[in-house]
């Protein structure tokens, strides 16, 4: 899912172009496409095969989650 690729690139970047307020956007955003994608999966209505794979989109996008959340400490650790 590009999404989920998309929240992995952020610890690329120095700490300083993101903002408190835009990672709480990106969250934000996170959150809101897990709860469609669980919306969905809960239809039924999509392939076993097709079901699997958002599931496991939903474990990507909080998988990159958590590595933003450790990166974001890393360097507030750095700079205290």
């Amino acid at each position: 899912m590009e999404f989920a690729h998309l929240l992995t690139t952020v610890p690329d970047y120095p700490p300083r172009e993101f903002s408190t307020d835009s990672i709480g956007v990106l969250a934000q955003m996170a959150e809101d496409v897990i709860t469609r994608i669980e919306r969905r999966v809960s239809t039924g209505d999509d392939s076993g095969a097709v079901q699997l794979d958002l599931v496991e989109a939903v474990y990507d996008i909080r998988r990159a989650l958590e590595e933003i959340d450790r990166w974001r400490r890393h360097y507030a650790r750095r700079r205290s």
